[in-house]
């Protein structure tokens, strides 16, 4: 403990120190023995690297007073050092585990060594090479200038001494008080940082475009003056972090030697990657292919299926219940399974995993190391919501890893969308059509979950945002209330493109929650059941209010529209609810409007001729209902 006190205080007068050069500096989660962070994982972090506050570099202080007070609430922290113009430093991130070193002597190779400057060594076996910031903008990077090259410029900070690595500690190799001051940022790298990155250096280079990609990266090298050797030495490094499959180490020696023997092979390949073609295919050439089903007649595998619902009626409950029976190779309510247990993928933006996912999947029996939740992606500075218009690739990969994987439920689609305006058939074509690209490649099946709007019209229409929901879906399927049964929903078909029209089937949802699936038969007609519920239901919903609180006589005006609003019922729903109760409005003696029911009025399935209602009605003032 007192070894930890000391620590602790060792740190604080650090991050004073780092406050008095200008440099200001924000608490940071810490590593604990066990090499877990403080943050207990909650951030799904890299230990020990990120803000103790959401509000991350805007806490960023050179406050004294400030910093001693954080180091009071949280005596074990790590400390960061903001990065970028506020703080005048640029800060070059060198880590030889993914080829920093030999990334950076090629570099140097070609512009010349770097100067003396600070220097510090982070425990893990990396540098941070610190300069002084040339003014204006310079913004992060990760891998543009090569692999395991990373700048810190504004935006952006980095771990300081004496702060505790999951492998050591960060110490000073070149101390701060030993420079005069900082070597300048070099021009070489401010011009790369602020060139668009060679294509070649993505994180990931499939198969069917490594030689593309290498021979392009190889060029780019031979222009700058980088010769045989070394060019072959920078591909065996990108081979081996990027490609997927590597290639071959002869082949690259091949793609070397061709560069320096054909210069302008580079130039070429670009033009000739700008030409557009058409590509056909001969139907003749199509091999026949059957339609695989998750759940027989149902859900399709390799394919995208789209379920849309109100509200409140358990779209979530059943799409656990699927990825239930999935995980454990369970039969389906109505039929057997047709595959072996596999793995599920969950996006689900609307529900906490902890109190809510968790124990719900517990309760239905799934087995949790078959379920993997997608919560966010990770960048080298940054943690930020997954998104299908961006971040596909990471989600293909993350199903390639686990090819056993047979369901992907997305719910709901329109969290996952981005900043595409989810009205706009075009953009959201441009991201579904990857996502039943990838559906097809992986053959796993989609499962998208949606609301309805609220407006009225055939039940195919009836999916919230643009029609290019229920077109892309090979499969949708609706759920609302059973007309019949109250107690209980309907999963009823919508639309099926690969197959006969499926009955429709009831669930309801009783303690846990769980579904409980009936597996009779039913013949719903889809535009009956959907095509009118949600508008419906909220005039009902109204139409009931008002019924009940004005059974014991009349109430005010204002009163109601209180009460209205606190249950979630709108001012445009109680004016319809009019036309099937017969609501009476009149002054008191003091002059306030009163709401009362005419006589029968109780009873909201008496049949009434509007044309008469109309009549029989006063008008509400403009004020109120």
């Amino acid at each position: 403990m007192a070894q930890a006190s000391e620590q602790g205080a060792a740190r604080l007068d650090a991050a004073l120190c780092y406050a008095a050069r200008g440099w200001p500096v924000l608490a940071l989660h810490t590593v604990l023995q066990d090499g877990s962070c403080t943050c207990n994982g909650r951030a799904r972090c890299s230990a020990g690297k990120h803000p103790r506050w959401n509000r991350g570099l805007n806490e960023a202080t050179l406050d004294p007073d400030r910093i001693r007070a954080w180091g009071r609430r949280w005596e074990q922290s790590n400390i960061g050092i903001r990065t970028g113009a506020v703080s005048g430093l640029v800060v070059l991130d060198i880590d030889p585990r993914h080829g920093g070193d030999q990334t950076l002597q090629s570099l140097e190779q070609i512009h010349g060594p770097l100067e003396h400057t600070v220097e510090c060594l982070t425990g893990g076996g990396g540098r941070h090479l610190y300069f002084a910031h040339p003014g204006g903008k310079v913004p992060n990077s990760s891998g543009r200038l090569g692999p395991g090259l990373d700048v810190r410029g504004d935006g952006g900070y980095v771990v300081a001494p004496p702060s505790i690595h999951p492998r050591g500690y960060y110490q000073w190799k070149v101390s701060p008080k030993d420079v005069a001051e900082l070597a300048p940022t070099p021009s070489w790298l401010l011009k790369q940082m602020c060139t668009r990155p060679n294509a070649s250096m993505k994180d990931v280079i499939n198969e069917g475009e490594r030689n593309d990609r290498l021979f392009s990266l190889a060029g780019a090298l031979h222009r700058q003056g980088v010769e045989g050797e070394l060019i072959e030495t920078i591909l065996q490094t990108v081979n081996a972090r990027c490609c997927r499959p590597p290639l071959p180490t002869h082949e690259l020696g091949e793609i070397a030697r061709s560069i320096q023997r054909y210069r302008r092979s580079a130039k070429k390949m670009q033009n000739a990657k700008n030409v557009a073609t058409a590509l056909v295919t001969r139907l003749s050439d199509v091999k026949p292919a059957e339609i695989h089903w998750l759940w027989p007649g149902r859900i399709p595998l390799g394919k995208l299926t789209l379920m849309a619902g109100d509200p409140g009626l358990g779209k979530s409950l059943v799409t656990l219940d699927m990825a239930a029976r999935v995980s454990k190779g369970n039969d389906w309510p109505d039929t057997p399974t047709q595959l072996k247990a596999g793995g599920v993928a969950l996006l689900a933006a609307e529900d906490d995993l902890a109190d809510t996912v968790r124990p719900r999947m517990d309760k239905v029996g799934a087995d949790l190391g078959r379920v993997r939740v997608l919560t966010a992606v990770r960048t080298h500075t940054a943690t930020r919501p997954f998104n299908l218009a961006e971040d596909l690739e990471h989600l293909h990969t993350a199903l390639s890893a686990t090819p056993d994987t047979h369901l992907v439920i997305i719910d709901p689609v329109t969290a996952y969308l981005g900043d595409a305006e989810t009205k706009s058939n075009t953009e959201i074509r441009a991201i579904l059509a990857p996502l039943a690209a990838m559906a097809a490649e992986l053959q796993v099946a989609v499962v998208a979950v949606t609301h309805l709007r609220k407006s009225g019209g055939k039940a195919i229409y009836r999916a919230m945002g643009s029609l290019a929901f229920a077109a892309a879906a090979r499969a949708v399927w609706g759920v609302a209330k059973d007309p019949d049964q109250h107690t209980r929903q309907l999963f009823v078909p919508v639309k099926m493109n690969i197959g006969p029209q499926p009955t429709t089937i009831a669930y309801s949802i009783e303690d846990g929650p769980v579904v409980v699936w009936d597996a009779t038969p039913l013949h719903a007609d889809a535009d009956g059941v959907l095509g009118q519920c949600g508008v419906h239901s909220a005039v009902e919903k109204a139409q009931d209010f008002l019924a009940s609180k004005l059974a014991a006589g009349p109430r005010p005006v204002r009163q109601i529209e209180a009460e209205a609003r606190d249950a979630g019922i709108s001012k445009a729903s109680l004016k319809r609810s009019r036309r099937r109760l017969r609501i009476r409005a009149r002054k008191d003696a003091s002059g306030r409007w009163q709401l009362s029911l005419m006589r029968n009025a109780s009873n909201k399935h008496s049949p009434t001729n509007p044309m008469k209602q109309k009549q029989m009605e006063l008008p509400f003032p403009d004020a109120d209902l």
